[in-house]
């Protein structure tokens, strides 16, 4: 089972990997790393090398593109067999670890994580209730 990496800013990284485990449970390979405000970006790029050292195959959900955490995830992506993926948000996260449990690839886990998380975007007013 591939691992899932959470990044961002503050402790939306740990928020989120919190709201999921409220929903399904303690998960396996679920890590969150988040930046804070004293963390340079030297420092937080360290921090990421050692959060995904035990995994082999691993996909980072950042919360931001162009944002730090992603652009230091980038640094993995040149040099581990890995992905990263922008704009995470909780429909997204959920269905990667529920593809992962039912033996998806990476890539297939990807995939419906990105459609998910697009067709979670919906506003809610008085005109669709």
């Amino acid at each position: 089972m591939f691992a899932v990496i959470l990044i961002g800013h503050g402790e939306f990284s740990t928020g989120l990997k919190n709201a999921a485990e409220m929903i399904l449970g303690e998960q396996e390979k679920l890590v969150a790393v988040p930046l804070l405000p004293i963390d340079s970006p030297e420092v937080y790029l360290e921090k990421l090398r050692e959060a995904v050292k035990p995994y082999e195959e691993f996909v980072i959900l950042a919360d931001l593109k162009g944002g730090t955490p992603a652009n230091l995830a980038s640094f993995l992506v040149k040099n581990k067999n890995c992905k990263c993926i922008t704009g995470a948000n909780l429909p997204m996260l959920l269905e990667i670890l529920g593809s992962r449990l039912s033996g998806m690839t990476i890539e297939n886990s990807i995939s419906g994580a990105i459609k998910i998380g697009n067709t979670g975007i919906f506003e809610i007013n008085s005109d669709n209730m």
